[in-house]
């Protein structure tokens, strides 16, 4: 795991020696201890340059980047935010400054690739970019993060895996004093206002703005692009090619990829450019084992396993120096449907129901599937409590954008690639959001309009059809089972399981009833019934009686989450996570820095 940046330990009056003691206690051989202020304001730092007497005293980039000069200090304003301090979000980075009366304001960027986390030790208040850090060497698991990750694959809100640890609120000023914190937000992810109605205007003001964010973050680099298949990654392609940028792509799959899969296609889009592409190619032999390391070794990337994470490594270790990896990471909603009530609108924004944690239920401790369940909702009822915007769709816009992308997609590229390289998600611009956020949500929906403004200004590039099958993942349910060995070797190793919720024998016990149990088989037939109903709501080729139905069916699931199998791997990769972190707390503390914040002189 990667070792924190810095550690910012508050204290109250006359708490000093305390304050040195718990700064101490976490890193007792790396910290340069220094008073800034009067009013007990201590900030313990990593590489023991001369702290200034006020203004910029840390910057954490979440790109992966060097950071600019820091902003003047009176950009920092809870009020109205200025056009200067809109420009700086773009950059996706948090800044700590301390003002000539010993405060310490924190700005945080609008989408947490820069994330501070803080947390409460006797009278001391800590901050970290490393909640790990903060949580200790014998963690206690926070109910709700635990419960969230289990069944959504990633956290939500402010929340981390650990009792009485928490991000700061994203897109928001943060002051802290010795006696008090307060924040105030500066921006939302909130549709407005309809302002772009005309097609063609909006058409051609959308391109501009996207190709500005996609050239801005190239400009003087290589640009090597994770290219999906779909259009937010291929009109990424398709810009830099046209703009001149030296740029190559990369994929992954599982297997040889198969005609008309993502990579396949990728492989065709690239080739219709003339640009180096390359396949990330996993075995057919999947290990299930493996790739929980691969995430235990990237950080605490708490969103569900995957594949992609090696893939990363691989493109990071092979990019030419200086290169910036891009994501075509959309800011536009999903498939539309009629929100009949609040479960739908929370599943709309991809979020699951706690109650499918009874299908783990007979192998977790006591009733704690009940009070995990009870710890989740209270964090959904806080969602919900958001303000509404006009219309449920632009309501699970804001939803998919802040508890989806935000807390998942964004949170994966931070940590397995911003930590090694730049990286640049330009759809996700303030530039690109604040457009899209002010488009009717007739346009927004589905990337249609997207998708076909990208067609008209790149056409020969998407006279590819679009991918068919995915390649990405393996069958987990299948997998499960044909590796029982090696997840029961695993297992074996585990010192605790999740502290409190499930113990390393009562995950041994979940895996053998999860092999005594068949495979049941999805026929053809099935599957091929699934993928016509799914392409005729998709083109508004369902009978409007039907339409609502269908699309609850297959884009709203909210009771639906991870099956057994995935509820199982998503708990033993918790395990796995608490048992390295109180088992090699000393091989966590040294291991190789990260490069995602720097500090200023």
């Amino acid at each position: 795991m990667h070792a924190a940046e810095f550690l910012a330990v508050i204290h109250a009056h006359g708490g000093e020696q305390a304050a040195l003691s718990t700064a101490e206690s976490h890193r007792p051989s790396s910290i340069t201890r220094l008073r800034l202020a009067e009013g007990g304001l201590l900030l313990c730092r990593w590489d023991g340059k001369a702290v200034p007497a006020h203004g910029a005293v840390a910057t954490i980039d979440g790109t992966g980047g060097a950071p600019e000069a820091g902003l003047p200090r009176h950009l920092i304003d809870a009020g109205d935010a200025p056009a200067s301090l809109l420009a700086a979000a773009r950059q996706h980075r948090s800044d700590l400054w301390l003002d000539d009366g010993g405060r310490l304001t924190c700005w945080t960027d609008h989408l947490g690739l820069s994330r501070v986390y803080q947390a409460r030790a006797g009278d001391c208040l800590l901050l970290s970019d490393d909640p790990a850090l903060l949580a200790g060497a014998n963690p206690a698991p926070d109910l709700a993060g635990v419960c969230s990750f289990l069944v959504n694959g990633y956290l939500v809100r402010d929340r981390t895996l650990f009792a009485n640890v928490s991000s700061l609120p994203l897109a928001s000023v943060i002051t802290i004093g010795p006696d008090r914190t307060s924040s105030t937000p500066y921006w939302r992810h909130q549709p407005g206002a309809d302002v772009w109605t005309d097609r063609s205007e909006a058409g051609r003001e959308l391109w501009s703005r996207v190709t500005a964010a996609v050239t801005a973050r190239a400009q003087g680099s290589d640009a090597v692009i994770s290219l999906s298949g779909g259009y937010d990654s291929a009109a990424l392609l398709g810009i830099l090619q046209a703009a001149g940028h030296p740029v190559s792509a990369f994929s992954f799959a599982v297997g040889e990829p198969r005609p008309g899969s993502d990579a396949d296609v990728a492989r065709r889009q690239a080739a219709s450019l003339g640009v180096a592409h390359r396949i990330y190619r996993f075995d057919e032999e999947f290990d299930i084992g493996g790739m929980l390391r691969s995430h235990l070794e990237s950080g605490l990337i708490m969103r569900k396993a995957c594949y992609e994470v090696d893939a990363y490594e691989r493109a990071c270790a092979d990019a030419p120096n200086g290169a910036v990896l891009f994501f075509g990471d959309e800011a536009f909603g999903q498939g539309t449907f009629r929100i009949g009530n609040e479960h739908e609108l929370l599943g709309s924004g991809t979020l699951k129901s706690p109650g499918i944690l009874s299908r783990l239920a007979p192998n977790l401790t006591s009733d704690r599937a009940t009070e995990l369940a009870d710890a989740l909702w209270p964090v959904y009822d806080e969602i919900l409590a958001l303000p509404r915007m006009r219309t449920d769709e632009d309501t699970k816009d804001m939803l998919f954008l802040g508890a989806y992308l935000c807390a998942n997609m964004v949170e994966m590229r931070r940590q397995t690639v911003a930590r090694r390289r730049a990286i640049a998600l330009p759809h996700l611009d303030l530039a690109v959001i604040d457009m899209a956020r002010h488009l009717p949500s007739s346009l927004r929906t589905d990337k249609r309009f997207f998708e076909a403004v990208a067609r008209r200004k790149l056409p020969g590039l998407f006279r590819i059809k679009g991918a068919r099958t995915s390649q990405a993942q393996p069958v987990i349910d299948i997998e499960m089972r044909r590796q029982r060995r090696s997840l029961d070797e695993a297992i074996g190793h585990l010192g605790q399981g999740i502290p409190g919720v499930i113990s390393p024998a009562a995950l041994s016990a979940a895996l053998d009833t999860l092999c005594a149990t068949p495979v049941a088989p999805v026929s053809r037939s099935r599957k091929a019934m699934n993928a016509v109903l799914r392409g005729a709501v998709k083109r508004d080729l369902i009978p409007h009686v039907l339409l609502d139905a269908v699309r609850r069916r297959y884009w709203c699931k909210f009771e639906a989450g991870a099956d057994a199998a995935g509820l199982l791997m998503r708990a033993l990769h918790l395990a796995m996570t608490f048992d390295r972190l109180s088992a090699e707390p000393e091989a966590v503390a040294a291991s190789p820095p990260s490069h995602a914040m720097t500090l200023s002189d």
